[in-house]
């Protein structure tokens, strides 16, 4: 199926616009004609690259590694096998292997709900660079709460292969701060630095320091920081270790909360970590749920056990705001 799939709802008159041949990246979320994601390029331009943009899904890791070669779960992987791996400005690998991934199973049961699968060893090229046979489910679906147009994403991971799965991926969605300006991907950004009244508002985390490469260098803030509030633009690229119990307590919210209108992502399940991207003078935030910190395959990932099945899921819910920021 070449074509993108198109999901709508009436709530909110909601459309969610998701491309099967380009890794199932979903490329729009607009919500009474105002859209709610950006891009770094033209919609052409950016299908045709690997940059990333609206909601695309990092798999099997989230983030760079820092580097090709390594030992997880009792086996050797050799990034350097997937043809075309996605490296960043320091040749680091990242975003993982899926992001033009062309070869998905999908199932569109209603009008607002689309189900996209991968059997991970039907795919020799797949199987050479991650050798850990499992299933991969992720689940797209519209919907809403009365208040907010709402869109809950789901992944599935089934290690049905016979072997354990370590687990450290993680989805980037690039949220527009109102305007809907061109977003940057993560190795750079082409917005020019504007003032803004947009806020990013943040949960009580420990922050990670990173290294100028963008790996964790190993400290971290020994307690969690207080819920805080951000400039949307202001130079964020950090990494966020959730509370303890986040995975297993639905609730925790992270906004980008405009001078119209509010976006949440509630991570409901599953999550350790969050990335917070939003270069100077953007017009976005990247508000990033991930299962495991930056580089985890390579320092020790989370592991399904064989036999054994992984969800993890978050929803983004965005309304009108009843009276602008002052």
């Amino acid at each position: 199926m070449n074509a993108p799939i198109v999901l709508d709802h009436a709530h909110h008159d909601q459309r969610l616009i998701v491309h099967p041949v380009a890794g199932c990246v979903a490329t729009s979320w607009s919500i009474s004609g105002r859209e709610c994601l950006t891009l770094p390029d033209t919609l052409p331009a950016f299908l045709a690259s690997t940059r990333t943009g609206g909601i695309p899904l990092l798999y099997p890791y989230a983030n760079r590694l820092s580097k090709d070669r390594f030992e997880v779960a009792g086996r050797s992987v050799d990034l350097a096998r997937f043809p075309n791996l996605k490296r960043d400005g320091n040749g680091l690998p990242i975003h993982g292997l899926l992001l033009r991934w062309q070869r998905w199973e999908l199932e569109q049961p209603t009008s607002h709900e689309l189900h996209a699968r991968i059997r991970w060893d039907a795919h020799a090229e797949l199987m050479q660079a991650f050798p850990f046979p499992h299933s991969l489910g992720v689940s797209w679906r519209l919907g809403g709460d009365g208040v907010n147009a709402v869109l809950d994403v789901e992944v599935q991971v089934r290690a049905d292969g016979g072997c354990d799965v370590p687990i450290a991926f993680g989805w980037h969605p690039y949220l527009a701060a109102d305007a809907g300006e061109p977003a940057g991907d993560g190795e750079s950004s082409r917005s020019q630095p504007t003032p803004r009244m947009d806020r990013i508002d943040l949960p009580a985390a420990r922050r990670w320091s990173l290294d100028r490469t963008g790996l964790p260098s190993g400290a971290a803030e020994p307690v969690p920081g207080p819920p805080h509030q951000e400039q949307v633009g202001g130079g964020q690229d950090a990494l966020y270790e959730l509370p303890s119990n986040a995975s297993d307590a639905p609730g925790l919210v992270a906004s980008l909360r405009g001078e119209t209108c509010t976006t949440e992502v509630h991570l409901q399940s599953g999550w350790r970590f969050m990335q917070v991207y939003s270069p100077a003078g953007a017009a976005f935030a990247a508000i990033e749920p991930m299962t495991a910190t930056t580089n985890a395959l390579v320092t020790g990932a989370p592991i399904v056990a064989a036999g054994s099945t992984f969800t993890a899921a978050f929803a983004l819910k965005h309304r009108c705001n009843s009276s602008r920021l002052g």
